[in-house]
C-alpha cells in the first residue's frame, strides 16, 4: 500500500522540485541545477509518460503556447539549419553538432511542459501548489542576499562563493563605505538574480498580505545596484498603480507611494543617480552588452543572407554569428562578443529570423491576451503583471532556455485555467 501512494505522489514531487529549483542554473551550482532537471526528465520517462500530443490531456492555450514556442525549435532545427549547411558552407558544419546542447534543454523542458500541464489539467496538482514552490525557491535566494548585506554591514561572516559581484562605480563606495560589493546572493551576477526578486515581489502581492517579505525582497533588489533590476521594478512598479483599481483606497496608496518613492529616492539620491547614470548614451553605446546587440543586427543586415534575414540562424545560431563579430569599443575591444545578446528580440532575429521574431511576439501577446481574460473573470492582475514581468526581464537576460521561462509560462496558462474553471487563486484583488 505504502509503495501504491508513494508511487502516486512522485508526479506532484516532480513538479514541485522543477519549480522550487529552477533559480539553481543562474547559481554557482548550475551544475546541480542541470543535474537536477535532468533527473526530473528522466523520472518522467521512467514513469513511462507518453509525451504523445495526442494522448495527454491538453487544452486549446496549451497547444497554442507549444505551436507558439517550442514547436517552432524543432521546426528551425528541421529545415533551417539544414539549409545553413548549403548557404554557409563547411564552417557552419563544423559548427552543427553545437547545436544539439540548446535542442537537448529545449526538449527536456518541452517535456516538462507536457508532463507538468497533463498533471494540472487532470487536477492532480493545483496552481497554488505550483505558485507556493516557485516562491519557495525565490526565498533561497532571498535569505543568501539579506545574509550578504549583513555581511557588508555588520561583517556576519558570509562564503565568497566567487560571483561577479565587483562594485563599479567608486564614488558609491565613497558615500557608502559599507557597501564593497554588489548583492548576487549564490547567483553568478545580479542580473540573473532581479528576475527572480521581482516574481516573487509580484506573486506576494497579488497573493498574500505578508508586506514585510515584499519590503525585504525590494530591499535586496535594491542592493544589487543593477541598472536592469532597478528600471524593472520601476517599470513594474508603475504597471501595478496604473492597472489598480480606481477606488479611494488606492487613489490614497498612489499617493503615499508616490511620495515614499521620491523620499526613497532622495535619501539615496547617491546610489540611484550613479545607477542610473549608466543610461547615458556616451556611456550606454560604449557597453559590452549593447554592442552585442548593435553589432549582431548590423552583422544580420549587412552581411547575411535574405535567407538568414527572413529565418535566421537556427537554434542557437549567434553561438555561430559571434565568431565573426567583435567588440568595437570598451575594455573588451577586439574580443568575440558574448553567446548572447541578453535581448530576447535579438536573440530571436539571430537564430530565427524576422519570422522568430514575429513568433516570440505573438507568443508574449497570447499569454497576455491570456491573463487580461483572467482578470476580467477574477478581478485579479497576477497574471497579466507577471507575464509584463516576464516580458521586460526578457529584454536583459533573454532567459528562454532556462527552467523560469517555462515555468512563468505554466503559471499563466494555469492562472486562466483557474479562471476559467471560476477557482480562488489569491486572496487579495488589487
Amino acid at each position: 500500500m505504502m509503495s501504491i501512494n508513494l508511487l502516486k505522489n512522485i508526479p506532484s514531487v516532480i513538479v514541485i522540485v522543477f519549480f522550487a529549483t529552477s533559480f539553481l542554473v543562474t547559481t554557482i551550482f548550475r551544475h546541480i541545477g542541470l543535474a537536477t532537471n535532468a533527473l526530473l526528465f528522466l523520472l518522467v520517462l521512467l514513469l513511462k509518460i507518453k509525451i504523445n500530443l495526442t494522448k495527454i490531456n491538453l487544452a486549446t492555450e496549451d497547444k497554442h503556447i507549444l505551436w507558439l514556442f517550442y514547436l517552432f525549435f524543432y521546426v528551425s532545427f528541421a529545415t533551417v539549419s539544414f539549409f545553413n549547411m548549403f548557404i554557409a558552407g563547411v564552417y557552419y558544419i563544423k559548427y552543427y553538432p553545437g547545436i544539439f546542447g540548446r535542442m537537448a534543454n529545449v526538449t527536456l523542458y518541452f517535456v516538462m511542459f507536457l508532463f507538468i500541464i497533463n498533471e494540472r489539467n487532470n487536477e492532480r496538482i493545483s496552481t497554488k501548489t505550483f505558485l507556493k514552490a516557485y516562491t519557495a525557491g525565490c526565498f533561497v535566494l532571498l535569505f543568501f542576499g539579506i545574509w550578504q548585506i549583513l555581511n557588508m554591514i555588520f561583517q556576519v561572516p558570509y562564503p565568497d562563493f566567487g560571483t561577479r559581484d565587483r562594485l563599479r562605480e567608486e564614488n558609491i563606495r565613497v558615500a557608502f563605505p559599507f557597501l564593497t560589493a554588489r548583492v548576487t546572493s549564490i547567483t553568478q551576477e545580479p542580473a540573473y538574480l532581479t528576475p527572480f526578486l521581482m516574481d516573487a515581489i509580484i506573486i506576494l502581492f497579488y497573493t498574500t498580505r505578508k508586506y514585510l517579505l515584499i519590503v525585504l525582497f525590494v530591499i535586496v533588489l535594491f542592493f544589487t545596484l543593477s541598472l536592469g533590476g532597478y528600471v524593472n521594478f520601476f517599470l513594474v512598479a508603475l504597471i501595478m498603480l496604473l492597472l489598480a483599481k480606481k477606488t479611494i483606497k488606492t487613489y490614497f496608496a498612489k499617493i503615499f507611494l508616490f511620495v515614499s518613492g521620491i523620499y526613497g529616492v532622495y535619501m539615496m539620491r547617491d546610489i540611484v543617480f550613479v545607477i542610473f547614470r549608466r543610461l547615458n548614451p556616451a556611456e550606454l553605446f560604449l557597453s559590452a552588452r549593447l554592442q552585442n546587440s548593435i553589432l549582431s543586427i548590423r552583422y544580420m543586415f549587412y552581411e547575411a543572407s535574405l535567407f538568414n534575414i527572413l529565418f535566421g540562424f537556427g537554434p542557437r545560431g549567434l553561438g555561430y554569428v559571434r565568431n565573426y563579430i567583435f567588440y568595437q569599443h570598451g575594455w573588451r575591444q577586439g574580443e568575440i562578443i558574448d553567446i548572447t545578446t541578453h535581448i530576447i528580440f535579438v536573440d530571436f532575429f539571430i537564430d530565427f529570423g524576422i519570422i522568430g521574431v514575429l513568433m516570440i511576439v505573438l507568443l508574449f501577446f497570447y499569454l497576455f491576451m491570456l491573463s487580461t481574460n483572467a482578470y476580467r473573470m477574477t478581478g485579479n492582475r497576477l497574471g497579466q503583471v507577471l507575464c509584463l514581468n516576464l516580458i521586460i526581464t526578457s529584454l536583459y537576460t533573454a532567459d528562454y532556455a532556462t527552467p523560469r521561462f517555462t515555468a512563468i509560462m505554466i503559471l499563466l496558462l494555469c492562472i486562466f485555467k483557474d479562471s476559467k474553471n471560476k477557482k480562488e487563486l489569491v486572496a487579495v484583488n488589487t
